[in-house]
């Protein structure tokens, strides 16, 4: 690319990258948002929590007032098809282990919730770090093998 070339593409670039961000700004100002302290790109306010976490939140709404809004980072955003897929998928496992509980009639058996809300927090945390699900039925686990270590590793611990 020639130095001509170059120079047209930063002439063109430039007035559209401005337009877009003015753009974007109008935006953002037109939403009507309730107060908010300074957001940091990414993460959002999660720099601002603190532990304990109500005093941290008490402070934020003595400054800010009583309705404020807060971001949490867009990283956790990225996981929300994640959390979904993994909530369709318990609902799945409950209602097959609610049926098969029963002796085929039209009613269904108790099941523990307890150890399905802990597969579930155990399998976002797991899809999100390692890309895989380790709890479920055989089907729906990548890796039965490397699942079923991982499962004698936690009870181990």
């Amino acid at each position: 690319m020639s130095t001509m070339e170059t120079m047209y593409f930063f002439l063109i670039s430039l007035p559209l990258f401005v337009l877009s961000s003015l753009l974007l700004i109008t935006r953002k100002k037109k939403m009507n948002l309730p107060p908010s302290p300074l957001a940091l790109p990414i993460i959002g306010h999660l720099h601002l929590i603190k532990k304990p976490l109500y005093q941290t939140l008490s402070t934020i709404s003595n400054r800010y007032g009583s309705i404020l809004f807060l971001q949490f980072g867009s990283s956790l955003q990225m996981f929300c098809n994640i959390r979904a897929e993994e909530v369709q998928s318990m609902i799945r496992r409950l209602i097959y282990r609610s049926a098969a509980g029963t002796d085929g009639g039209n009613e269904y058996g108790s099941v523990e919730m307890k150890p399905a809300f802990l597969e579930l927090m155990l399998n976002i945390m797991m899809r999100v770090m390692a890309g895989k699900r380790y709890y479920g039925d055989g089907d729906e686990v990548t890796e039965l093998d490397e699942a079923n270590r991982e499962r004698e590793t936690e009870r181990d611990v």
